[in-house]
């Protein structure tokens, strides 16, 4: 085969992969910080979900002891301004951990100075229920901005 048509192969294998992506229907992403039981935990996260149901993303979070685990996103589920958010622990800075699920829910209540949005606080919860949309208590940040969209 030509050098030509190899290339013109690879194009149009790349364009059908672009085409047959599917848009995101949904997102939520944004870092924030609250305090529970006197002591401060954060998230860090964005997530995707496509008009096939797959979900993408990750997180970064913060527990009140100070120990850190990065997260493998799989699970987004949104209504309205609210998002529930769900993965699998990948790393983590104690070694603990790895491969449990923890999920979290998020409010975005807007921009503006004197707007806080919500934050549940990031625990253990079954792979997927995140799509059951469980009313975790929602604490106020005390810094930083989530953002909940849909199309």
């Amino acid at each position: 085969m030509s050098r030509t048509a190899l290339l013109l192969l690879a194009l149009y294998l790349s364009a059908v992969a672009v085409a047959s992506a599917s848009p995101w229907v949904g997102k939520a992403s944004g870092g924030g910080a609250i305090l529970f039981n006197g002591q401060e935990s954060s998230i860090e996260f964005t997530a995707h979900i496509d008009a096939a149901g797959n979900v993408k993303g990750q997180a970064e979070v913060t527990a009140g002891d100070g120990t850190t685990y990065h997260l493998a996103v799989n699970c987004l589920s949104i209504n309205g301004n609210r998002a529930w958010v769900g993965g699998t622990v990948t790393e983590s800075s104690t070694g603990a951990g790895i491969g449990d699920p923890i999920g979290w829910s998020v409010q975005d209540n807007g921009e503006g100075h004197g707007i806080q949005d919500g934050l549940s606080v990031p625990g253990g919860e079954a792979p997927g229920s995140c799509g059951q949309q469980t009313p975790f208590p929602l604490e106020p940040l005390i810094r930083g901005n989530f953002q909940v969209n849909e199309r």
